[in-house]
C-alpha cells in the first residue's frame, strides 16, 4: 500500500491534488517530530501526553462504503482548540465491536480514544514516514504558514488476526513542535542522557534532551564490560543487542612488551550468567540504538542543537536553557536540568568545579585498522592491553566488519618526547611490544591518527538545586579497565531513579541526590584503586594473586564492573605492592545557600 493512502482516495474524491510525499527514514525525522511520530503506539495518548491536553476531532469530511468508513479529520485541543494533527483515515467497521464503531460514526471521539475507553485489543504499526511542503489545504487547516514543511507518517492499526483496522495518514503542524514546557531537561545525547532519558519518560515525565551533534556520530570507547549487562537490561537493551551484530566479547587478557600473554580473564568462569558474554561496540551505532531506545517511551531529542546559556531564577536556581541551530535560537524551560554533556563538562567548566587527579595525566593516541589479526575462538573478541615502556599501554578492540580500534596511552611527556606527528608516535610505539607489532602486520590503517587527554578529573560537586551531573560530566576515569561506558549507563540509570524519586517527594533540592552521589562515588573509587595499582611501578596482577589467592575472585570482581559492593580487603592486600589513595572527598551535593550558612 503506497504511503499516501488512504489521503490520496481522500483528495481524489474531492477533488483536490495530494502534494507530494517524500519519504524518509525514521532516523531522518528531525526532533521533537521524531518522538512524536516514530513509535508504535495510538497518537492520541501521544498527543495528549505531549500537550497535556485532552482531543477532540473535527471531522472535515466523511462517508461511508458498506463496511469501510473514511474520514478527513483535525484533531485539536479542548483546551486551546489548536490543531495538533490534519489526516486521513480508513477504518474497517465489521472488525471493531458494536459500541466502538457506533461512536466512530458519532465522530464526536478521536479513534484511539475510543479504543482505549472500548478495551480493543490492536497493534499500532507505522509503514512509513514522510516530509510534506504542505498545500493551501492543509496551511489553512493547521493554520501554517504557506509552503512549510511538515512531517507525518503512515499507520495501520490490527486486529489481533493480522487484519487491518484502520488505515491512516497522519501530518503534524509546526507548532507542535513549538511546546516548551519540560519536566526535565537533559544536556546530552549520550548514553548518559539517553539512559536517563529512557528512565523519565518511562515514568511519565515530559523529557528533551539537546544533543549538539547529529547522530550519528563518532565516540571512542567501544569496549563494554560485563556488568554493563544490568543497566542495559533496566533500560530494556540486552534483547536489542543480543541481536546486534556488534563483536561478542568474553575476555580480557595482558601481554608484556615481550609479546608475553597473560591467562585471558574469562568472565564465564567467573559468573555464570548470560552478563559474562558482552560486546565491542560501534559507538556512532550503538549511541543511536540507546537514543532511539529512549524516543521509543516517549522522550523527544534535539539534535545539532547547542545549549548556549543555562538561565537561572533570581534565587539562582536553573529554570531554562537558550539553544542555537540552523534554526535560529529558541528557550526551554524545565523543573530538573542534567548535564550530561561528558567530557565537555558544561557546569563543571562554567563554575570552575573540575579537579584533576594529578597522578592520573595521561594522553592517548588511536587509530583503526582493517584486516588485524584476531586471536580464534571465544578470544577472537578479546580486550588486550599490551604494555609499552614507562607503564604505558595499548589497547586492542576487535570490532564487527573486520575493524580494530587500536591506541596507545602513556605520560604526555614520554610521547610526545621526539615531536608531535601522531603517526610517528603510534609506529614507534608500536615497535615496542611484540604482540601488537604482530597483531597489526596483517591491517591497514583505515582513519588519521587522533590525539586526547586523559586526565582522570572529578567536579567538586554532584548536584546542585534542580540540576544534577551525570558520567563525564561528573567525573572521567582513566579507560584502561574500560569502565566508561559502564560508569555512564550506571549513572544514567542512577539519575534517572534518583530524579524520578525527587518529583515524588517534590524535593529537587541537591541534596536530595546525597544517595546519588554516594553510590556512584563508591563505584568510581573503586576503579580508581584499580587504576592507581595497574600504573604502580611495583604492581602485578601476576605477583598480586600469588600472594592472595583468595582475592582472585574480587579482582575479577573490579574487572568486570562488580564494583558496588565491599571490596575493602582488596585494596588493603594492594597496598603491600601499589600507593592506593584514600577515596577523594569532593563530589557531593552544593550546600544551598541556607546551609552554607548554617555551616
Amino acid at each position: 500500500m503506497s504511503i499516501e493512502y488512504p489521503l490520496n482516495e481522500i483528495y481524489g474524491r474531492n477533488d483536490r491534488v495530494l502534494p507530494e510525499l517524500m519519504p524518509l527514514a525514521g532516523t531522518q525525522m528531525p526532533q521533537p517530530y521524531r518522538g512524536l511520530l516514530v513509535h508504535q503506539r495510538d497518537m492520541t495518548p501521544t498527543l495528549c501526553s505531549f500537550h497535556k491536553s485532552q482531543i477532540r476531532i473535527e471531522a472535515l469530511k466523511s462517508w461511508q462504503n458498506e463496511n469501510m468508513y473514511y474520514r478527513e479529520v483535525l484533531l485539536r485541543s479542548k483546551e486551546s482548540n489548536r490543531a495538533l494533527l490534519y489526516g486521513g483515515i480508513k477504518i474497517n467497521l465489521s472488525l471493531l465491536p458494536a459500541e466502538a464503531a457506533r461512536k466512530v460514526l458519532e465522530e464526536k471521539e478521536p479513534l484511539g480514544g475510543i479504543l482505549a475507553d472500548c478495551e480493543v485489543e490492536h497493534s499500532s504499526e507505522p509503514s512509513g514516514y514522510f516530509e510534506i511542503k504542505a498545500g493551501s489545504f492543509i496551511d489553512e487547516k493547521l493554520a501554517v504558514a504557506k509552503g512549510s514543511i511538515l512531517y507525518g507518517r503512515r499507520n495501520t492499526l490490527y486486529s489481533p488476526e493480522r487484519k487491518p483496522i484502520a488505515e491512516i495518514v497522519e501530518i503534524l503542524p509546526l507548532e507542535t513542535a513549538v511546546n516548551k514546557d519540560y519536566d526535565v531537561i537533559i544536556m546530552g545525547g549520550g548514553p548518559s542522557g539517553s539512559s536517563a532519558a529512557r528512565i523519565l519518560a518511562e515514568e511519565g515525565y515530559k523529557t528533551l534532551v539537546i544533543e549538539k551533534e547529529t547522530f550519528p556520530r563518532y565516540r571512542v570507547g567501544e569496549s563494554l564490560i560485563p556488568y554493563c549487562y544490568y543497566p542495559l537490561k533496566r533500560l530494556g537493551m540486552i534483547e536489542k543487542m543480543q541481536s546486534s551484530h556488534f563483536q561478542s566479547k568474553q575476555s580480557v587478557q595482558f601481554v608484556t612488551q615481550d609479546g608475553k600473554l597473560s591467562a585471558p580473564f574469562y568472565f564465564m568462569k567467573h559468573m555464570n550468567h548470560e552478563a559474562a558474554n558482552t560486546w565491542q561496540v560501534n559507538r556512532s551505532q550503538f549511541d543511536i540504538m540507546m537514543r532511539d531506545n529512549a524516543v521509543e517511551v516517549g522522550a523527544e531529542f534535539l539534535e545539532g542543537t547547542t545549549v548556549k546559556k543555562l538561565i537561572r531564577s533570581e534565587d539562582g536556581k536553573p529554570e531554562a536553557v537558550k539553544v542555537s541551530s540552523d534554526n535560529g535560537e529558541s528557550t526551554f524551560s524545565a523543573r530538573m536540568f542534567l548535564d550530561c554533556t561528558g567530557k565537555d563538562t558544561m557546569t563543571m567548566s562554567k563554575n570552575k568545579w573540575r579537579i584533576t587527579d594529578k597522578k592520573l595525566k595521561k594522553m592517548a593516541i588511536w587509530t583503526y585498522y582493517k584486516g588485524a589479526k584476531r586471536d580464534e575462538g571465544i578470544d577472537e573478541g578479546a580486550t588486550t592491553v599490551a604494555y609499552v615502556e614507562e607503564k604505558g599501554w595499548f589497547w586492542y578492540i576487535p570490532l564487527h566488519d573486520d575493524m580494530v580500534s587500536v591506541g596507545v596511552v602513556a605520560e604526555k611527556d614520554y610521547l610526545f618526547n621526539d615531536g608531535r606527528d601522531l603517526k610517528k608516535i603510534f609506529d614507534r610505539e608500536v615497535e615496542k611490544n611484540v604482540w601488537i607489532k604482530d597483531h597489526l602486520s596483517t591491517g591497514e590503517v583505515v582513519v588519521d591518527h587522533k590525539v586526547t587527554s586523559e586526565f582522570s578529573y572529578r567536579s567538586k560537586y554532584c548536584a546542585e538545586d534542580n540540576l544534577l551531573l551525570v558520567g563525564d560530566a561528573f567525573a572521567f576515569l582513566d579507560p584502561v579497565f574500560s569502565s566508561g561506558v559502564f560508569l555512564a549507563l550506571y549513572s544514567g540509570v542512577l539519575a534517572g531513579e534518583s530524579v524520578v524519586e525527587a518529583f515524588r517527594k517534590d524535593d529537587l533540592r541537591a541534596h536530595s541526590f546525597e544517595d546519588y552521589s554516594k553510590s556512584f562515588r563508591n563505584g568510581l573509587e573503586a576503579m580508581r584503586a584499580l587504576v592507581y595499582a595497574f600504573y604502580d611501578q611495583d604492581f602485578s596482577f601476576g605477583k598480586f594473586i600469588k600472594k592472595y589467592p583468595h582475592l582472585h575472585s574480587d579482582l575479577t570482581d573490579c574487572l568486570i564492573g562488580n564494583v558496588y559492593r565491599d571490596l575493602e580487603e582488596l585494596f588493603r592486600a594492594m597496598r603491600d605492592f601499589a600507593d592506593i589513595p584514600a577515596p577523594l572527598e569532593h563530589g557531593l551535593p552544593k550546600p544551598s545557600r541556607e546551609e552554607a550558612q548554617l555551616s
